[in-house]
């Protein structure tokens, strides 16, 4: 017998259209980025610019985590003082310049005119007592034109062509010059008074062994040997006093008065 009841049906919602244009992009996977640790060859003053400390890393597929610590109290009062020790005692800086007639007109003395320049650092050589006795090796370099220098018979330039150079004394001019290395002790004699022994030694020298261009030109590179003593006054200014050898001869004996600044 046929069922007069309507037969059921089934009916699914349509499906939606997906369009590619509006789907949002796929994200791409972030990778950390790591820090950066400062290698022990950068300067000091950047590698004590962290207040923290590096302990280890761990590592995956693409990627590094670096792990650091905070710096304690202890290791931030050794840091600042590190860094104190740096900045303040660890080397030296000189510019001297040499004006001629700065302090009067002495007739017949010899002038002066030039630089000098010193870089390097410090270091101590030991105790005297209850101060300090210091080592320093710099960079120098110079350049100073003297006039009204004596020269002996036979000295100075033009002797080797000029009579009166080669039968009496007589003044000259000489150019020095000077690139090389300078070797400084210092040892405290009072608390306001030091001597000093140097060695300004210049590698030009090794182009005129024999002095040649002093006879000829008027140039001098030897390698000059001072032996003085330094009048601190103040911590800023000083008083110095030295005798210098630099040839052999008239021209090389030399001594000399200087007063300067500190900064």
């Amino acid at each position: 017998m046929r069922s007069l009841l309507p037969r059921p049906t089934t009916s699914l919602p349509p499906r939606p259209t997906i369009r590619p244009h509006l789907l949002p992009p796929p994200r791409q996977p972030q990778l950390l980025k790591p820090h950066r640790r400062h290698p022990p060859h950068l300067p000091l003053l950047r590698r004590n610019a962290d207040d923290r400390k590096y302990v280890g890393s761990s590592y995956g597929y693409n990627y590094r985590v670096d792990y650091y610590r905070s710096l304690s109290p202890e290791e931030r009062a050794a840091q600042q003082a590190q860094l104190k020790e740096a900045l303040e005692g660890n080397y030296i800086m000189e510019l001297m310049v040499y004006a001629p007639n700065l302090a009067g007109d002495p007739k017949g003395m010899p002038q002066a005119r030039g630089f000098k320049y010193y870089l390097g650092g410090t270091s101590e050589l030991g105790m005297l007592g209850d101060l300090s006795s210091v080592w320093q090796i710099a960079f120098v370099m110079s350049h100073m034109a003297v006039d009204n220098v004596r020269f002996k018979a036979g000295e100075g330039p033009g002797s080797d062509v000029d009579a009166l150079g080669a039968t009496g004394k007589h003044l000259g001019s000489v150019y020095y010059s000077n690139i090389g290395l300078m070797l400084r002790a210092v040892v405290p004699l009072t608390r306001y008074m030091e001597g000093f022994g140097q060695w300004d030694a210049n590698v030009l020298s090794l182009f005129d062994t024999s002095g040649k261009k002093l006879k000829s030109d008027g140039y001098l590179w030897t390698s000059s040997l001072r032996v003085g003593v330094t009048l601190n006054a103040t911590d800023r200014l000083y008083v110095k006093g030295y005798g210098s050898l630099n040839g052999f001869g008239d021209y090389g004996l030399g001594a000399q008065a200087e007063a300067g600044l500190r900064f």
